[in-house]
């Protein structure tokens, strides 16, 4: 194929496209453009996997009490909690907040599993003082408000042959949310390990309670009436409606660069094939089998004589000289 029949195809096909009314493709591409935009924004985004039901039913009902579009999803006993992607940051703060999901416990019966392998006197009494502290642990972390709950426990192995006894001891850290400590509860709290704890005296017990410091976003009596604006009677928060108005702006002003270009864009290409077109048509001298066909362009130049313009006779051609 010559060059000069593709460009005419080219430029038929480039034809064709404009007889395309410009609303149309400027329709489809801003349709486009907006579904792309609520994909990318809207798609959902794993928040916690492998959640116990309780743990799951917790988390659903506290983040759809917050305006947050949570889905739980389970297989084999074990759940998944999903948000949408621009409410992912505000369903991690809530959930930390509330120190949700809490911490997991190990108990006496996961410690001191049968595995057919003896264990030295040493060992089990490691082992069991940790789960000793797991379980004093676990009980101390169902007081309202708490977020963290550590202790340890010191049991030492006193010698029968000597008379010098070693007292045990224990350590509390407790971590509450802001405004929840109770001012009684250290009293509660040591009389609690000391009876759990054989041999470990009042004293001997030490307790550190700590508040968060993280802002007081999502406390219940505060969160009642959240910031949220109608947009075309769609709910949505207040920090996001900037983000929607700069998209709509952005999108009216594109429209329009692409409306204005597609205008001068058919201009200029219909004037420029109607150009090629009779440029094609009137192009120099054509030859049709033997026969000399003289356009304006090879025409040859003949000169008037000034006495023959001005009289009545014939006027006769004469050709230049040589």
């Amino acid at each position: 194929m010559c060059i000069p029949n593709l460009y005419l195809k080219t430029m038929r096909y480039i034809k064709s496209l404009i007889t395309i009314p410009p609303w149309r493709v400027i329709a489809k591409m801003g349709l486009i453009l907006l579904s792309s935009l609520i994909l990318s924004g809207c798609g959902p985004e794993a928040l916690y996997s492998n959640l116990s039901e309780t743990d799951a039913n917790t988390m659903m009902g506290l983040l759809l009490s917050r305006n947050i579009e949570a889905v739980k999803m389970g297989q084999k006993g074990l759940f998944t909690i999903s948000v949408p992607r621009h409410q992912f940051a505000a369903a991690t703060d809530l959930l930390k907040w509330y120190g949700i999901p809490g911490e997991k416990f190990s108990g006496i019966g996961e410690v001191f599993k049968k595995t057919g392998i003896v264990s030295s006197p040493s060992e089990e009494k490691i082992r069991f003082m940790y789960a000793l502290s797991q379980e004093i642990a676990e009980t101390l972390s169902h007081f309202d408000g708490v977020l963290i709950a550590r202790v340890s426990l010191v049991l030492p192995k006193n010698d029968p042959y000597t008379e010098t006894l070693t007292p045990s001891s224990a350590s509390v850290f407790l971590k509450f949310r802001p405004g929840l400590v109770p001012p009684t509860l250290i009293p509660q709290i040591k009389t609690l390990v000391m009876k759990s704890v054989e041999g470990l005296n009042y004293d001997n017990i030490s307790v550190v309670i700590a508040q968060s410091e993280s802002i007081d976003y999502y406390y219940p009596l505060n969160t009642s009436q959240r910031d949220y604006a109608s947009f075309f009677g769609v709910k949505i928060p207040k920090s996001a409606l900037w983000k929607i108005v700069f998209i709509m702006v952005g999108m009216i002003l594109l429209t329009s660069a692409l409306i204005l270009g597609g205008f001068f864009a058919k201009q200029f290409l219909v004037d420029h094939w109607q150009h090629t077109s009779y440029f094609q048509k009137t192009k120099g001298t054509q030859e049709i089998g033997k026969t000399v066909v003289v356009t304006p362009s090879t025409a040859p130049q003949v000169t008037i004589p000034p006495e023959q313009i001005a009289s009545s006779s014939p006027v006769t051609a004469v050709p230049p000289e040589s």
